[in-house]
């Protein structure tokens, strides 16, 4: 019957991981679900730019400064039309429309995420909107270009949020219209790809490869504005902005190359707001034998249930406690039963409850990028996912009292960023020490990824500073006289 329980065990924390994943998905599903979107014309212009506002701002577009280079196709009759390609064929489709008399100028539209750039609150997608708004000016300041009939054709991502950041365009051309897989920090709390499509309306705007439900949907809002006539569905875009197929000479391009402009300086955010509030309270419970080593698994979250092996002190695992220890390792908690730290606190009559949070050890997640995009659209940062349930697992079981002290032991890059984070945003049941073995020095050494954290406005060596327990950095044994202190 026990090795039947154990089997049990196991089954039911391999599921974890995926538990964890479709947690994350079901709650970005019901974030978007319950965006509520405008019914009167009166609404729709009433959130426009609020929608426009919180999207530069969830994009980092602010707070970019880069030079732009970008190739151009410029007619030889003036003024003329224009159109900005954000497209993998722009090169191509702008030698088509400047032979149709159309000048036209290609942007890149992908852009490399970074660690450093995140820690700075900038998306990819705020370097490529960044470019878009710096050509944009560009072209209008141009005696050759007509400002009046200035057009975009996007694909993907950046088609759908340059059509709802830029009322400069005159007409809209977005093909395979999404922002699935796109860093928008916290998008699910305000605007689905819906809403960032229907603020064209009224400008005519063609959609391509879309689904039908999304086109439906935006047929009626066009028509909140009277404006049914002016949304296209599955029409060529080449010959939608330009009909008139020509013959005019196709001019070597030319590279407008424009210089960085300074980054618009914005306050500092506070670091709970940014890395996603508070998990939903649960309901914990725990059994323990007098047994040295068991597996006691605590629900640290509805549905989820974060893998626990306890140590407990004595030959029988039934000596009265000292004090209990919560360890945690990038390794996993397989990886702590022979760590030299935790053997110490066992033989000095310390219960250790070695833990893997969401993402290590046992609950390594099977798709991290899926997790770290998801997360950053939801407005969360996985890193205090974990921070928050081992703050709940002390709270739970390791909260100091006047016979029982209370401390983390944290080794490994994340999990001295999880302990750190802890350490400084704990409200009760805060542990006395939080000891630190092998911490990044920065996290700008993070890779790109769901423990990168957006404008934190914080790093390591700021995050210490505001413990509200005592840490230390672990580097050999000698240095545990806290354990007996």
């Amino acid at each position: 019957m026990k090795r039947f329980a154990l089997v049990a065990l196991a089954v039911s924390l391999a599921a974890q991981p995926a538990a964890v994943e479709m947690d994350l998905e079901a709650r970005l599903r019901s974030a978007f679900d319950r965006v509520a979107h405008p019914v009167t014309r009166a609404q729709a212009e009433q959130v426009q730019e609020s929608i426009r506002e919180r999207l530069r701002l969830a994009i980092g577009i602010q707070r970019v400064s880069q030079p732009v280079r970008a190739t151009a196709f410029f007619p030889e009759q003036s003024p003329a039309p224009a159109v900005l390609l954000l497209r993998p064929d722009c090169e191509a489709q702008g030698r088509e429309f400047v032979r149709r008399g159309i000048a036209a100028v290609c942007i890149q539209a992908e852009a490399p995420a970074s660690t450093a750039d995140l820690l700075g609150g900038i998306t990819p997608q705020g370097r490529v909107q960044n470019a878009v708004a710096r050509v944009l000016r560009h072209l209008t300041s141009r005696m050759e270009i007509d400002r009046g009939r200035i057009y975009l054709s996007g694909q993907g991502a950046s088609g759908v949020i340059a059509a709802a950041l830029f009322p400069e365009f005159a007409r809209v051309v977005v093909d395979a219209p999404s922002i699935e897989n796109t860093l928008i920090y916290g998008i699910a709390q305000f605007a689905t790809v819906l809403d960032l499509l229907a603020i064209s309306a009224p400008r005519p705007l063609l959609v391509d490869h879309a689904p039908q439900p999304l086109t439906s949907a935006l047929r009626d809002h066009f028509r909140l504005f009277d404006a049914g006539g002016q949304f296209f569905v599955g029409a060529e875009p080449l010959g939608w902005l330009a009909p008139n197929a020509g013959q005019g000479v196709v001019a070597p391009p030319q590279i407008v190359e424009l210089p960085a402009e300074p980054a618009v300086a914005d306050p500092r955010l506070s670091l709970q707001p940014l890395a996603g509030g508070v998990l939903p309270a649960v309901q914990m419970t725990i059994g323990l034998n007098p047994h040295r080593r068991q597996e006691a698994p605590l629900q640290t979250h509805r549905g989820i249930m974060t893998p626990v092996t306890v140590y407990r002190p004595g030959p029988d695992g039934a000596d009265p406690e000292r004090g209990r220890l919560l360890a945690i390792s990038d390794d996993g908690r397989a990886s702590l039963e022979n760590d030299e730290v935790v053997q110490e606190a066992i033989r000095r009559n310390w219960m250790v409850l070695a833990a893997d949070p969401r993402g290590i050890g046992d609950m390594r997640l099977r798709d991290s990028n899926r997790v770290a995009i998801s997360s950053f659209q939801l407005g969360e940062w996985l890193a205090w996912r974990q921070a928050t349930e081992v703050a709940r697992m002390i709270d739970f079981a390791g909260r100091p009292t006047a016979n029982l002290r209370s401390a983390v032991y944290a080794r490994g890059p994340n999990a001295t960023l999880i302990a750190a984070l802890l350490a400084a945003t704990a409200q009760s049941g805060a542990p006395e020490m939080i000891a630190l073995r092998d911490p990044l020095p920065s996290l700008k050494m993070l890779p790109p990824g769901p423990l990168a954290p957006f404008y934190t406005a914080f790093d390591m060596e700021t995050l210490l500073p505001q413990a509200r327990a005592k840490v230390i950095i672990v580097r050999d044994v000698a240095e545990l006289s806290w354990l007996v202190e």
